[in-house]
This record gives C-alpha cells, structure tokens and sequence, in this order.
C-alpha cells in the first residue's frame, strides 16, 4: 500500500435519480445515428453510500491535467491506465443523510440539456468569507477564465492575486477558483477594487459580483446568453429531480502520481454540477481512512436513463 494519500474533498454532487421522462439527446460512437434518447440510453444504479471508482477516475484525470473520459458514452478518448488502478483503490465517506429508501433531500431543478452532455443550470460553491456561496455557472478554471477575460485583463487578474499571496507561478499553483476566492476575502485592498473596475470597464460584471462582498450573487451566470463565449448551446428544459451529496475520498497514490497533481488546477467537477478540490495529503493509516467505503464497480444497464 503506497505511504501517501491524497484527500479529495466534494460537495453538492448531483445525482439525477430518474430521468427518464427527459427528451434531450446523448451523443456517442456508438449509435447509428450517434445519438441516444435519453431514455434509451445506459443508466448507471450506484446504491446510496456507494461510489464507482470510474466517478473517481475522472476526477483524478482533471486533477492531474488529463482529459476525462465518459463512463457510459463511447469515445476515442483513452484513459490512463495507472489513473484508473489508482481510483480503484480508493475509498469513500459521504457525509449526506440516507435511510433505507436511500438520500434524503431530493430537490427539483430546471434543467437544460445541451448537445454537448452538459446540464447548463449547474452551481458551484464557492467558499467566500469562509461560507459556501453557491453560484450559476460550473467551475471556472484558468482556461475558461481567459476566454471570459481575454489575454490582458487575465493577466491583470493573475498580477493582483500574485501581490496578494506573492506566489510566483500563480495558474501553476493556485486555481483559478481558489484565486477567485482570495480575491473576495481581500476586496478592500486597493488593487482588487482597481481590477474590478477594469472588469466593469470591460463588461465583465459577473466575476466583479463574486469578489465584491456586497455584490448580487443570484445575478451571477456565465452560461445563459447563446452568445457567451463561456456557453454551450442549449437545447430544451424540463423539471428534474435531483440528489445533492457530498463527502470525502481517499486515494493512495505513489509519488510518481503524486507528482502529477501539479499539472492540474487542484479542482474538478464532479458528477452533475458538484465540485472537487484537493483537501490536502495525508500518511496513509487505517485510521485516516476508518468508516470510509471502498469503490465499487457499478453494473451499466442498457435501455435506461443514464
């Protein structure tokens, strides 16, 4: 058993538990016409207080800099190897209340379905003033950051974070959400009120509401307008129940895999609109990882709704 382990906090991941009214589309390879009915295509029956190591195999590859690969869609997207050994020898708490029906707390969202597999209405927390703040929009890592930006106000936003933590090679070792967040807790300094200027000059409101304190976090999107750089084309909208869970995972990790962690931005997505960041690392014991489950395999089931 490698000596170190990597803890991976997440919170409010969704899991949507019947979606099989839902008229949207999956696209994959291995259709006739490369498209699926909702409906039709394969679900995944994960048992409350369970985790499918292929959930933890995704998260790991964002972590590390690699591009996931989808669970039940086929793709040429191939997945590596010693990433996914790892995920299966993960373990896992889930701190979301069940009983013998299984979570408690399902809620109703509207949902919007694009061709691109993506539910558009997800919401990430970010933690501001030490509370979670949920906000519309999925997680904004550095790449997505600098299409919302552009080049020059991207590297004013990296410059003011960088006079803050004086961390030299801020996008290697902070994420952009975290960078987000540092900026929030730190708004009464001049140079992030001068920087959410240039971003009011610029159009750019919606980060000036995250950092702002005062700011309007329920106006905050960056995925409703078509034309938004950050948008994926919607496709139709329904009501959908959803489960939000949230928890812990243990992964043992070599320090080969380890080292990886620095090509990554340190947070992830995880399942439908949850988010996953590195909580820290840990000497492996029996007790860091007591009460936490083991992944499993989960069987996929044609003919369903995924």
């Amino acid at each position: 058993m490698p000596q170190k382990t990597l803890l991976i906090k997440f919170i409010n991941a969704g899991i949507f538990p019947d979606t099989r009214w839902s008229s949207d589309k999956m696209y994959d390879l291995d259709s006739i016409y490369r498209k699926t009915k909702r409906k039709d295509a394969p679900v995944m029956q994960i048992p409350a207080k369970k985790f499918d190591w292929r959930h933890v195999s995704n998260v790991l590859h964002v972590l590390m800099g690699e591009r996931p690969v989808p669970t039940i869609r086929k793709t040429l997207l191939k997945p590596d190897l010693s990433i996914q050994e790892a995920a299966k020898k993960a373990r896992v708490t889930i701190d979301t209340p069940c009983n013998d029906r299984g979570y408690e707390g399902v809620e109703m969202m509207n949902a919007r379905k694009s061709v691109k597999d993506a539910w558009q209405t997800s919401k990430i927390a970010y933690f501001l003033g030490g509370k979670p703040v949920q906000i519309k929009g999925g997680l904004l890592y550095w790449a997505r950051l600098e299409r919302l930006l552009g080049e020059t106000l991207l590297n004013d936003f990296i410059d003011t974070v960088k006079s803050i933590t004086s961390e030299r090679h801020v996008p290697r070792n902070i994420s952009a959400h975290r960078a987000i967040e540092i900026l929030h807790d730190n708004y009464d300094l001049p140079q992030v009120q001068h920087f959410c200027q240039k971003c009011i000059k610029a159009q750019r409101t919606s980060l000036v509401h995250i950092i702002n304190p005062k700011g309007n976090k329920d106006s905050i999107t960056f995925h409703t307008r078509v034309g938004s750089k950050l948008n994926i084309q919607m496709v139709n909208s329904g009501p959908e129940k959803i489960i939000k869970i949230s928890g812990t995972i243990f992964v043992p990790l070599n320090d080969e895999l380890l080292a990886r962690l620095s090509n990554g931005c340190g947070t992830a997505t995880i399942l439908e609109g949850g988010l996953a960041y590195i909580e820290g690392i840990e000497e492996w014991s029996e007790n860091l990882v007591f009460d936490a489950e083991p992944v499993i395999e989960a069987p996929i089931q044609r003919g369903g709704a995924a």
